[in-house]
């Protein structure tokens, strides 16, 4: 059961890493086979029409298949530069840090006023617990 969770985990996460690798390879190829498939119709007729442009034809299609390569390889890396720094982490790291207290600090006589966070304990004459509160609420 344990080893069906972890296979199941790394699909998941895998999944979610490379969806959009898997949808542009996929496309890429249904291009290429598209673009070959009309190709070889084109040739048979051009054959069956005696037409002599069949050497434009091997150009044209070569050159659709390095435009459709260098596009994949585009969108490869659009989506790798934008997955980069999108979890969740990187935004709270990019987040504007927090700009540290630049009060004057007053004397320590004043316990109330002091950058100590402990110091309003320090001044209570009786600490109470949450025990205290509970025995006071019950009476």
């Amino acid at each position: 059961m344990f080893n069906q969770v972890i296979k199941w985990t790394i699909i998941v996460s895998l999944w979610r890493k490379y969806k959009h690798h898997v949808f542009a390879t996929l496309a890429l190829l249904l291009s290429l086979v598209l673009v070959n498939y009309i190709h070889g119709d084109f040739v048979e007729y051009a054959k069956a029409s005696a037409n002599d442009n069949i050497g434009y034809s091997y150009l044209v299609k070569w050159l659709v298949f390095i435009g459709l390569i260098g596009l994949y390889i585009w969108q490869i890396k659009r989506v790798n530069k934008a997955a980069k720094f999108d979890s969740k982490l990187h935004k709270m790291m990019n987040s504007a840090p927090t700009k540290p207290d630049r009060t004057p600090k007053t004397s320590n006589s004043d316990p109330t006023h002091s950058t100590d966070p402990f110091a309003n304990i320090r001044s209570k004459k009786k600490l109470r617990s949450e025990a205290d509160f509970l025995i006071e609420k019950d009476k």
